[in-house]
């Protein structure tokens, strides 16, 4: 969940206006216009020692690009502001200022960053140069909170957590060398609170060039561990060493996702929708009208007074509404039934980039059911993905893609230049869609990647819940998937939605499913909701490809895959029964064209056998006493080349984009609609039961990257 700037849209832009990245970075900065900051005073920083970051290369090193100093010359190399031509970095004030600095609003010079107040945020470990243990956590008055441990050296470190202040709440950040057996050099972002009465963590601000006030900040922390003055070894827990000031031994990177106490966007929210499908019938929808099929407009899930959908995470001049969709055969009753005759595709059009791609839907078949309309499962409502009652899940994604920043397609003889970076979506297919929910599963996407001369790289993770959709190029440090780490063009990768403790979850996070565990931790907390812990969960997903061109015109082309996948496991969805409505062409009468099929119940067979892939692991795939036979077909898996009972369109967007009037009020343009189309290949009419899911998380959308 941290943030990157992505370095390929500012190269995307070097090359429309025909500079080279250093001239670029450095022209931009020349016409960055700064607001002037009263400033009422600054820490000292030395500079690092050799091996180690400065803040300057920190910069560089998270969001990319060449950053240049601007505003006040701080001294020791230092400056008050720094740019990439993308992002402005501003230093706030130390000390001399004595409001609270606000987690969501704060901007420099209203306050120092001594003390805090208001909001929800996540916190990431963005890097660390220390020979001594980090905890990272904060103290409101009532005794030091940890987050998160920090693990790794220099740019690959883990640690993550997401927080939540009420309102008019006042704390202060701090990190220690331990926590869970007594407290152990601990420091403050307030100066009072250390035991050496010195200055020990100093903060940025980050915002996109443009947006500085219109978008929710990104605070950076950087933090000084050692105690003393400059050159000072006399503190015991020194332990010799003399005091270097350089403040970077810990940076941790807060990402502001909403006001403290109420919600700014919806999220995670649904609505369910029955529709009737004729015998042969070939028919699609806008999810931005819901014609011509008649399906409930997308845009009603979040249509908010500030504007259609949130914030464009990729992009803030737009507004973005972005999810998936399921869609399976019902009986009248809304059991789910088998037909292996459906089909569908997800067609993206961007009116904006006068573009369009599409990907076709994941088909799970009813493997063990032919006939259609037979009710499938024991329980009405659950879909299991168990390779019994539908097609099993991938237990591996695989991912062929080219490196972000990467320029295969581009002619340089001709100075035409095209480069890339894939927008990826990815979709647990393990989903709680019931109104009762336990809430949305949490994993981490664990990526493998080797390049074209097939080195292996470590892993690449990205923590997600629910539904997710990232740039390659924004991906958590290592970022394997970026030219310089990669080191060729072309690349491929594994995917794999695992439990990750270490890398996703916060200490005190509960199991999903653990009612006890949430009202536990909602006592002892204020009534705050409970985090969720990681697990092991199958994915499916779909990569877009963007390229961008060179030329004035800064042209862009899209194409669109459905991710294939290996292996097998289990996936469930679980959903309310809908209530239907009357088929068009009347009652139920048999298989004749123009009918519904007729409801023929099935019992589960405790004995019903599944082929399984040789190697594949079942341990864990279907209890009851299913039994597993492998054969040379293999095991049955979800295909986007088939057709089936359910169908599952990962990823779907409506994108709208700010127009302002002259009198000042923006109007939102339709700037990309998804246009979903179903085919029934079968002579009978069929229900298929929708579920349109808003994929975000209830909380403001922050700037790009996050």
């Amino acid at each position: 969940m941290r943030s990157r700037m992505r370095a390929v849209l500012k190269q995307a832009s070097m090359y429309a206006i025909g500079m080279s990245p250093m001239t670029f970075g450095r022209t931009i900065a020349a016409f960055v216009l700064l607001a002037v900051v009263a400033r009422a005073g600054v820490t000292e920083v030395k500079p690092p020692a050799a091996g180690e970051a400065s803040h300057e290369q920190l910069l560089e090193g998270i969001y990319g690009g060449d950053f240049v100093g601007l505003g006040d010359d701080l001294g020791n190399g230092l400056w008050s502001v720094y740019s990439n031509g993308v992002v402005t970095a501003t230093r706030i004030d130390d000390f001399g200022l004595p409001e609270h600095l606000n987690l969501l609003t704060g901007q420099p010079g209203a306050a120092d960053d001594d003390t805090w107040t208001d909001g929800t945020t996540i916190a990431t470990a963005i890097a660390r140069f220390a020979s001594f243990p980090q905890t990272f956590g904060y103290d409101a008055g009532d005794g030091f909170r940890p987050l998160f441990d920090i693990t790794g050296h220099g740019f690959s470190v883990s640690g993550s957590a997401a927080t939540t202040f009420a309102t008019g709440s006042v704390w202060r950040w701090a990190r220690a060398d331990e926590w869970l057996h007594g407290l152990v050099n601990a420091h403050y972002s307030d100066p009072a609170w250390n035991s050496d009465g010195l200055d020990h963590m100093v903060t940025y601000r980050v915002a996109p060039i443009g947006h500085e006030n219109d978008v929710p900040p990104v605070w950076l922390l950087f933090w000084e561990d050692l105690n003393g003055p400059f050159g000072s070894a006399d503190d015991p827990f020194n332990n010799g060493i003399p005091a270097d000031r350089e403040f970077n031994d810990l940076v941790v990177e807060l990402a502001v996702t909403r006001r403290a106490g109420h919600t700014d966007e919806p999220g995670w929210n649904k609505y369910d929708w029955t529709a009737q499908w004729t015998g042969n019938e070939s028919n699609y929808f806008s999810l931005y009208t819901g014609q011509p099929k008649g399906a409930p407009p997308y845009l009603g899930l979040d249509n908010g007074t500030d504007g259609p959908g949130r914030p464009d995470p990729e992009d803030v001049d737009y507004r973005v509404l972005r999810g998936f969709v399921l869609a399976w055969a019902v009986d009248q009753s809304g059991y789910q039934v088998s037909w292996n005759h459906l089909s569908g595709t997800a067609t993206m059009v961007r009116y904006d980039d006068q573009e369009a791609w599409e990907y076709g839907a994941y088909a799970f078949q009813t493997p063990g059911i032919s006939t259609p309309g037979v009710r499938v499962g024991s329980v009405p409502g659950q879909l299991e993905l168990n390779g019994v009652d539908y097609d099993a899940a991938f237990d591996r994604l695989l991912l062929d893609f080219y490196a972000s920043g990467s320029s295969p397609f581009s002619i340089p003889a001709q100075q035409s230049w095209a480069m890339v970076d894939t927008d990826i979506t990815l979709l647990p297919l393990v989903q709680d869609l019931r109104q009762n929910s336990i809430g949305p599963v949490h994993t981490a996407a664990v990526f493998d990647v080797w390049n074209s001369n097939e080195d292996f790289l470590s892993h690449t993770s990205h923590c997600l819940w629910c539904w997710d959709q990232v740039l390659l190029s924004d991906m958590a440090q290592p970022n394997n998937f970026l030219l310089d780490q990669l080191q060729t063009d072309k690349g491929k990768a594994r995917i794999d939605g695992l439990a990750s403790p270490s890398v996703c979850d916060d200490p005190n996070c509960c199991p999903r499913g653990d009612e006890q565990c949430k009202q536990l931790f909602a006592f002892y907390n204020n009534g705050q909701r409970a985090p969720i812990c990681s697990e092991d969960t199958p994915l499916v997903g779909v990569a877009n490809k963007i390229i961008a061109f060179s030329g004035p015109s800064a042209a862009r082309a899209f194409t669109g895959v459905t991710l294939s996948g290996q292996g097998f496991e289990p996936g469930r969805i679980d959903s309310d029964l809908p209530s239907q409505p009357e088929p068009a062409t009347g009652p139920p009468e048999g298989y004749s064209a123009g009918r519904i099929a007729p409801v023929q119940p099935v019992s589960r067979a405790s004995d019903r056998e599944v082929l399984v892939a040789p190697g594949d692991d079942t341990s864990n795939a279907i209890a009851g006493g299913t039994k597993f036979v492998c054969g040379d077909g293999g095991c049955d898996r979800a295909s986007a080349s088939k057709k089936g009972s359910l169908l599952v369109f990962p990823s779907v967007e409506l994108r709208f984009e700010g127009v302002t009037g002259t009198d000042g009020t923006t109007e939102w343009r339709l700037a990309q609609d998804t246009f979903l189309s179903i085919t029934n290949d079968f002579d009978s009419d069929v229900l298929v039961h929708f579920v349109f899911v808003n994929g975000d998380d209830p909380r403001v959308a922050s700037i790009p990257g996050n």
